[in-house]
């Protein structure tokens, strides 16, 4: 398949345009030839670039879809044709392609990636339909859409039922069962369901499968939540059909959330429930029994942004290992993920410290930052209203999410709610509405809104919504009827809201339809597990999250704050405590190589069982529930990777002790020359020892994870890293310098401000390296910007201005006393094993 073709035609044409063109492109070539037809097609107006386009598309259409991108076990064998991707021959695609609420140039990415995901399973109409996948998405980063777009294709390539499994939420079942039967039921004629606003019930609601599928051409689609007794009634269900009847259906199960419950653990309560009801279904055969089960007839493909659980999951035949393959989604553009809060992409400073925690025991108080974090939702909702042209037109969400239990959930209510009739009282006073307005416009310059292509919202125009904004709050404005879902009432209303299993169905959290013309609620969200995983909070633009795991999946799925945010993503921000910063800026750099394994390994042409992802390991925090590793060994490298201080230690005796450091080094080297005739030095053919010793020197911040010198230090030493080259990084314009001794004498400094955001103890200055850095002194890097196997290492000194001064918004000067001497290091690619410990599937 073309991906040049699929990325770009988005950007200039609707699928209509396009369907349009196609058929135009294939009278001409059938007429009279490709070159003749390109002709003609420029005499009647084409450009070039449209004629390009399409004779691509036309190509990819008419050849069998690839099994290009991901891990793909060798016995996975193509079976889509061009004859299959023509819109005449995918009806349900059609029309979910139209449905579907993304950008223009986000439709052929999703296209692509499903074609490609769809090509990976099993063809449906095969004796024997078996397989195991998993696509490796973003938290909050429209994996649904993708299920949704490949429920449809496969629904039109032939299989007869579509099982989601939405979770172990109610919230989120029927949050997943409203979009995916949107975006999918077009005609009754194409399509039956036996869950609705209620789950799956015994018996298929007193209908037989027989029932369901015979003779009429229509597939089925069931939403239904992970839970022992769905799915049990759901395995009953399927079982209760004829053989004859089971060797007619094809099912393909989408697992949303797949690396929570089901997967194979210690024996108890999960294996004995959820997993061996889920097993029934997926192992679904067209033999006698459960016991005989003859050809298998279903497929399995899980959707996860944390797939540490499944890969490290059993590979026998029959588990959900990823055992066929293992797809990485690409990540959308305009999603704001941990790399965007956390990591190198933050742009300002949208995360604030909790230094006051709310007082929940009788008579407690709310706190400074918590009353900070709810003044700001009061401002960024009517700011929102300006740009929506109304509070009405919107969901807008707050989340709280201090504690586990109802009793904290019920007092935080009880502060919060409090609080807003204080602060309506406050605001009907000029003086209070002016420190209202100051507060604003201190907080909104923490995110400079240009820099992210969003416009920021003067207080004056904000002004008049804030009254609303605090009437919905206070008086729970309605905004929808009331409805029932599993026998009890629902409605959708504003204000603060407990979402628990212990409070009353009326008063959880439900969102208003905007979409079909009912308004939109301004919620304050409290709860606990119902709200840290899968469910999308709507409109979420204000945080505060205080409770921690000890788990990577379950403290990032935690992170409802990830996710799209078009026209405010100025506006979002997360109270956290520092902590929990650390914590989120460690998995940033998890995430991040655990891509980079997925993306090495798809290199190679390695299949999911020849080599599992490695994950990296945290002292701190566990991969995910011990009980979900089944199978792990341990490996290391550091070959590929790039690391360097981001959060420096500003205190004298550090900062003298890295002067000294840095100056023996450079004391040693013999001649550092001009690097390309800039203000840079290089020299080349550097012991390891003396990068050894260096690192050995070196103090460097706790909270500095990915300068973890010890493991450096044992992986130079096993690689044999012997011949290292050595930059004296500096740039033109230098506002400073500092003498590094005899030999090399003054080099000018660099400017590094800091994130402002309090760190104790020292400033994460978020990047130290320039892009291009990594591989500076080479003459043909890598496209990749990764220095090639056979490239000697590369060390590079930074001298830092004290001084540094913000560039932009959301920075504050450094703040040191003295120059603060920084490294970064980077290894070339390597097979040579190393020391940092990493837990993964065994080969």
């Amino acid at each position: 398949m073309s991906h040049q073709s699929t990325t770009t035609w988005g950007k200039i044409m609707q699928p209509t345009d396009l369907n349009r063109w196609l058929m135009k492109y294939q009278k001409y070539l059938v007429m009279m030839g490709a070159e003749d037809a390109r002709i003609s097609l420029a005499d009647d107006g084409w450009t070039q670039e449209r004629i390009d386009i399409v004779a691509a598309e036309h190509t990819r259409r008419i050849g069998a879809v690839t099994l290009s991108g991901g891990l793909v076990a060798s016995e996975v064998k193509g079976w889509i044709d061009g004859s299959m991707l023509v819109d005449s021959a995918r009806p349900r695609w059609v029309f979910t392609r139209g449905r579907l609420n993304v950008p223009d140039d986000a439709l052929p990415i999703i296209d692509r990636t499903t074609d490609e995901i769809l090509a990976k399973m099993p063809d449906p109409k095969q004796p024997e339909i078996f397989g195991r996948g998993l696509v490796v998405g973003y938290v909050q980063s429209g994996k649904t859409t993708s299920f949704t777009a490949l429920a449809a294709k496969a629904a039109d390539a032939g299989y007869d039922l579509i099982v989601v499994l939405a979770g172990i939420h109610t919230s989120l079942r029927r949050q997943t069962q409203e979009r995916v039967q949107a975006d999918l039921w077009h005609k009754d004629a194409m399509w039956w369901t036996a869950t609705g606003v209620s789950d799956f019930e015994p018996r298929g609601g007193g209908t037989s499968l027989r029932s369901r599928m015979y003779g009429n051409g229509k597939r089925g689609l069931l939403v239904v939540k992970k839970n022992t007794t769905r799915l049990k009634n759901l395995a009953d269900w399927l079982w209760s059909a004829g053989p004859g009847e089971r060797a007619k259906l094809s099912v393909l199960v989408i697992d949303d959330e797949a690396d929570q419950a089901g997967l194979d653990v210690s024996p108890g309560p999960e294996l004995a429930g959820v997993h061996e009801q889920l097993m029934r279904i997926v192992n679904l055969g067209d033999g006698p029994n459960e016991q005989d089960r003859g050809n298998l007839r279903c497929a399995y493909v899980g959707y996860t942004a944390t797939p540490y659980a499944n890969v490290l999951t059993r590979v026998e035949e029959e588990n959900l290992y990823p055992r066929h393959f293992i797809y990485p989604l690409p990540k959308p553009d305009g999603h704001v993920g941990a790399a965007e809060l956390f990591g190198e992409a933050v742009v300002g400073s949208p995360v604030r410290d909790v230094t006051t925690a709310p007082k929940l025991e009788s008579g407690g108080a709310a706190g400074a930052d918590l009353e900070a974090a709810i003044d700001w939702f009061v401002c960024a909702t009517a700011a929102r209203a300006v740009i929506a042209g109304g509070v009405d037109r919107f969901n807008s969400t707050m989340l709280i999410h201090t504690g586990m239990t109802v009793d904290e959930h019920r007092a935080a209510r009880d502060l919060v709610e409090a609080y807003l009739l204080q602060l309506r009282q406050r605001l009907a006073e000029a003086a209070g509405r002016g420190a209202f307005k100051h507060f604003y416009e201190q907080e909104a310059s923490r995110v400079n809104a240009a820099e992210i292509g969003e416009t920021t919202i003067s207080w004056k125009e904000l002004s008049p919504h804030v009254d609303t904004v605090l009437h919905h709050l206070i008086d729970r404005t309605d905004a929808g009827k009331r409805f029932k879902e599993d026998g009890r009432w629902q409605r959708a209303h504003s204000g603060v809201i407990i979402d628990n299993s212990q409070e009353d169905s009326e008063d959880r959290l439900t969102y208003g339809a905007t979409d079909r013309d009912e308004s939109g609620v301004t919620v304050i969200a409290i709860g606990g597990n119902t709200l840290s995983r899968g469910l999308t909070l709507e409109g979420l633009c204000v945080s505060f999250f205080a409770r921690t795991s000890g788990n990577y999946d379950s403290l990032m799925q935690m992170g409802r704050w990830f996710g799209f945010r078009p026209g405010y993503r100025h506006l979002t921000r997360l109270w956290t405590t520092s902590e929990l910063r650390r914590r989120f800026r460690r998995l940033t750099e998890v995430e991040d190589r655990f891509r980079q394994e997925l993306v090495a390994m798809i290199d190679q042409g390695l299949s999911p069982s020849d080599y599992g992802p490695r994950i990296m390991l945290d002292p701190d925090m566990q991969v995910t529930r011990p009980n979900a590793i089944r199978a792990a060994m341990r490996s290391s490298t550091w070959a590929g990777y790039t690391a360097s201080m981001t959060t420096l230690l500003l205190d004298d005796p550090s900062l003298i002790a890295n002067q000294k450091a840095v100056r023996r080094l450079v004391a040693a080297l013999d001649d550092p020359v001009a690097l390309d005739g800039g203000p840079s030095l290089i020299e080349t053919h550097v012991s390891g020892q003396m990068i050894i010793d260096l690192l050995r020197s070196l103090r460097i911040h706790p909270d500095d994870y990915r300068m973890n010198t010890q493991q450096m230090i044992a992986y130079i030493a096993q690689a044999g890293l012997d011949d290292w080259n050595v930059v004296l990084r500096s740039v033109g314009g230098s506002p400073s310098t500092f003498d590094l001794g005899e030999s090399v004498g003054e080099i000018g400094t660099v400017v590094r401000s800091k994130v402002d955001n309090g760190l104790a103890g020292g400033a994460y200055i978020q990047t130290l390296l320039d892009k291009g850095d990594a591989v500076i002194d080479l003459r043909s890097p890598r496209s990749d910007g990764k220095r090639d196997q056979g490239d000697p290492p590369l060390l590079l000194i930074y001298c830092i201005d004290g001084t540094s001064s913000p560039q932009r918004g959301g920075r504050a000067k450094l703040g040191a006393t003295m120059t603060v001497p920084a490294v970064g290091l980077s290894f070339p690619v390597s097979d040579e094993p190393a020391t940092i410990q990493w837990t993964g599937a065994p080969a």
